[in-house]
């Protein structure tokens, strides 16, 4: 704990490895980039759940503050993991755009292009709540 305090009274504000919270030190700063609320403090989590039941199929919590599309592979591979099958389709908010995954279909909220009539309401964007892969 006297570690903790020490490091957190000798940072400055551009150190790297800072500490924002003594009671939980692998929290992190989370830059947003939305006009209301630049920045969040907290741990980054993926949920994957299943789009019709909505039951939770995978969860994660990423240390760091890692792109949204690096993400998804350890995502639907924990899927594959728990569940013995692969996602053929996700479901995904925009930040997930340039995630480079081959394997399964992956939907990005408000595409338009290329999706029949079934798969549209899964790509509205009031369908999905953000950082929530769906599988």
């Amino acid at each position: 704990m006297l570690v903790l305090v020490s490091q957190l009274l000798h940072q400055t504000p551009k150190s790297k490895g800072k500490i924002y919270a003594v009671h939980a030190p692998e929290v992190d700063c989370i830059s947003k980039g939305k006009a209301r609320v630049r920045y969040e403090f907290g741990t980054k989590v993926s949920i994957a759940t299943t789009i019709a039941e909505g039951f939770m199929v995978g969860i994660r919590a990423m240390s760091g503050n890692p792109q949204d599309g690096h993400t998804l592979n350890e995502a639907l591979e924990q899927v594959e993991t728990l569940t013995d099958q692969r996602p053929d389709l996700a479901v995904v908010d925009r930040g997930y755009r340039g995630h480079g995954i081959e394997k399964s279909m992956v939907l990005i909220s408000r595409q338009r292009r290329g999706l029949t009539p079934s798969l549209r309401p899964y790509c509205d964007g009031a369908a999905q709540s953000s950082r929530k892969p769906d599988t």
